[in-house]
């Protein structure tokens, strides 16, 4: 992407990834409906691949309980999102593709989109894979919406993957990309920062509590 507040999410994302991975288990639960605990060992893969065309493929790649997973962050719209995870799932499952008894097998990751804009009225593109014998597949990332998560749906699920990307919602609210002192929305994203600053205390709280005992 070239957009540099693109990059800003990008780098967030894979900051997070790689700093404190332990924040997407919840989010990994939420998406697919798994139930790892908080204290599963994540393994973190290569960011950057090379098809055949020796093109630069960077991601977010991890594994859980000998799981593949891939997440991607898109904080734009764009049409051709499933295609470029098709490309970037096709290219890890090439990575470490096996043999077992003479046959190769390729498995493609679990893989979900973060979609920071988009909500789950917008209507987004399926990929149907024809094979010559007739067969096909439906390929679909996961899509995960940051709109329809307010504040305390993400408190309640524990989902603090998602707070750096929470503000990201009062950018389209003025047309000068910027929020007024003292206006209505300036007002309501204070009262927000003061809960997520009292859910983050007491979560941090709780959690030296159990250390401690």
């Amino acid at each position: 992407m070239t957009n540099s507040n693109n990059t800003i999410f990008d780098d967030v994302f894979r900051t997070m990834l790689t700093k404190i991975p332990e924040l997407i288990i919840p989010l990994v639960n939420e998406v697919f409906d798994t139930s790892y605990p908080p204290d599963i060992s994540i393994t973190r893969y290569q960011n950057e691949l090379y098809d055949h065309h020796q093109k630069k493929i960077t991601d977010s790649h991890f594994g859980i309980a000998h799981i593949h997973y891939h997440a991607e962050c898109q904080s734009t719209g764009d049409p051709t999102m499933h295609i470029r995870m098709l490309e970037y799932d096709t290219a890890i499952g090439l990575e470490y593709i096996s043999c077992i008894n003479g046959e190769f097998h390729i498995s493609l990751p679990q893989s979900f989109v973060l979609y920071l804009s988009s909500t789950s009225r917008t209507v987004l593109p399926s990929i149907n894979l024809h094979f010559t014998n007739n067969c096909s597949i439906l390929y679909h990332p996961k899509p995960v919406y940051l709109p329809d998560y307010s504040l305390k749906k993400i408190f309640r699920k524990d989902l603090i993957f998602l707070l750096p990307f929470y503000i990201i919602r009062y950018r389209n609210k003025n047309s000068s990309d910027c929020i007024v002192q003292d206006s209505d929305d300036f007002r309501q994203l204070m009262d927000e920062y003061q809960s997520i600053k009292q859910y983050l205390t007491e979560k941090l709280y709780n959690e030296k509590k159990k250390i401690s005992t």
